[in-house]
């Protein structure tokens, strides 16, 4: 049986980089702050150097840890949109598994801020919702249009209809969709194509969502985003 993602063990330098962050929190540690040298921290948290020093490097280019030359290992101060961006990236170019756990942390937050969207909604949003319809239509239309720009198009009228909801996060996830789709590595391109039935479906699905806006009517916009959702991948 194969296992979820979630579920596979973490790596050596997985582990250390929890370790660290849990260590930081509990000694409470701020920004500027100076941690202890490689060598005690690699004692106090039962690691090798070697395991820790790849655990720093991961937290460095998060910005999560500093360090400069003489002055040792210091707690930074990481722009977190940037951090949480990064990694989303990083979850997205794990090939079709990485894709999959995108959609589903979208699809949580967009059913959960649908109605937000909907009541916050302006008739120039609904404009501009229905412009991207367009577009995603006229793209499901043309069978020489490759799943993948199908896909894009679709990220597209997402992260438009999702805009009134304000939500931080909606827009890292779909950039980095966005980034994994334009990044697939050769062995991802036998993504299959879409039926015309299933391209009709895709038409019909976003103009219940478009129309649900202009009817400014949460609920159908949740249930219509629902149906064209699906269960969790």
């Amino acid at each position: 049986m194969k296992r979820d993602f979630a579920e596979q063990p973490q790596t050596r330098t997985g582990l250390a980089i929890s370790q660290l962050l849990e260590f930081i929190h509990a000694e409470t540690l701020a920004g500027g702050e100076e941690l202890p040298t490689e060598t005690v921290l690699a004692e106090q948290l039962g690691i090798s150097r070697v395991v820790l020093r790849e655990a720093v490097c991961h937290l460095k280019a998060l910005g999560i840890i500093v360090s400069r030359r003489g002055s040792g290992l210091r707690v930074g101060n990481p722009d977190w949109s940037q951090v949480m961006s990064e990694t989303a990236r990083h979850i997205g170019r794990f090939g079709a598994e990485g894709r999959r756990r995108l959609f589903n942390m979208r699809r949580t937050l967009e059913l959960g801020g649908i109605a937000d969207a909907v009541e916050n909604s302006t008739p120039g949003h609904v404009r501009l919702l229905s412009g991207v319809r367009v577009k995603l239509e006229e793209c499901a239309r043309t069978p020489e249009v490759s799943v993948v720009e199908l896909e894009l198009a679709g990220i597209d009228f997402h992260e438009v209809m999702m805009q009134p909801a304000n939500s931080p996060l909606l827009p890292i996830i779909n950039d980095a969709l966005r980034d994994a789709f334009r990044h697939l590595h050769p062995a991802d391109f036998k993504l299959g194509s879409y039926s015309p039935e299933r391209r009709q479906q895709i038409i019909c699905e976003h103009r219940l969502i478009v129309e649900a806006f202009a009817a400014k009517s949460p609920e159908a916009a949740y249930f219509a985003l629902r149906n064209h959702l699906g269960k969790a991948l």
